[in-house]
């Protein structure tokens, strides 16, 4: 019976041993670097360990939480994945540590620019309200003035001078000498009729032939004369070979 007390009270001290550890006390302190840092690399001072970390930006969010390891102060730790800068952390350490303040690293492996504060205390700091955006004050729109028009002045009625004389119009060409009338039937049924000089239907009749062998250009300017009336110094007729089907030639002459 003896030795079954002594082997109860064995096994309650050895479930005893890791209950206690399980519970033991720890401690929380922020330590505030005053602005916000670039930090990679953290190096926090005094004695004893530390079991988390977590890291927050410049409006007080959660940055990155670094739990469930135990770390000695005073022992540079990298914490490549916080890319936004940190304003403070609140930390965990053991009962019986004394964090006194800590060294931040722009770079991994304590390198880099450096921050360094003393500031621990048991509360995280008063990062104050947001500023509000001050709502802009519309601008009142200006009333344009009206100008009054002015009253227009009567325009004078220039006076013709005397001695300005209207300039007779261009006297038309006036045939003259032996001439004819081309007249030129196209493939569609338009015919096309021109009064001209001699020499003018014998320069077609000469270009006709000369492109039915295959030696002159294929399109032909026609000179129209007085033929059609209109504000124009000169106007030609362009005829395509390919397009005509027959051309005829009534020749006059014209007494000067």
């Amino acid at each position: 019976m003896r030795r079954l007390k002594l082997l109860l009270v064995l096994v309650l001290m050895f479930v005893a041993l890791p209950v206690q550890g399980a519970f033991a006390a720890s401690i929380t302190k922020v330590i505030d670097f005053g602005t916000v840092h670039n930090i990679r690399a953290i190096n926090i001072a005094g004695t004893g360990k530390i079991t988390s970390i977590e890291f927050h930006g410049s409006s007080g969010e959660i940055l990155e939480s670094l739990t469930n390891f135990n770390y000695p102060l005073g022992v540079i730790i990298n914490f490549p994945r916080v890319t936004r800068p940190v304003r403070y952390m609140v930390i965990v350490v053991s009962e019986g540590s004394n964090p006194t303040g800590a060294t931040g690293y722009a770079l991994q492996g304590g390198e880099g620019d450096s921050y360094v504060t003393t500031n621990v205390s048991d509360s995280a700091p008063d990062l104050g309200a947001p500023t509000a955006t001050p709502t802009p004050t519309p601008t009142a729109t200006p009333v344009p003035t009206v100008t009054p028009s002015p009253t227009p002045s009567p325009t004078a009625t220039p006076v013709p001078t005397p001695s300005t004389t209207p300039k007779p119009s261009a006297t038309p060409e006036q045939p003259s000498g032996d001439r004819a009338i081309l007249t030129v039937t196209l493939i569609n049924g338009t015919e096309k009729e021109y009064d001209l000089p001699m020499s003018e239907v014998e320069a077609f009749v000469n270009w006709y032939d000369a492109r039915d062998a295959g030696r002159s250009p294929g399109m032909y300017a026609i000179d129209k004369h007085t033929n059609n009336k209109g504000p124009f110094k000169k106007r030609k007729d362009y005829v395509v070979f390919d397009k005509i089907l027959t051309y005829e030639v009534s020749e006059y002459t014209v007494a000067e």
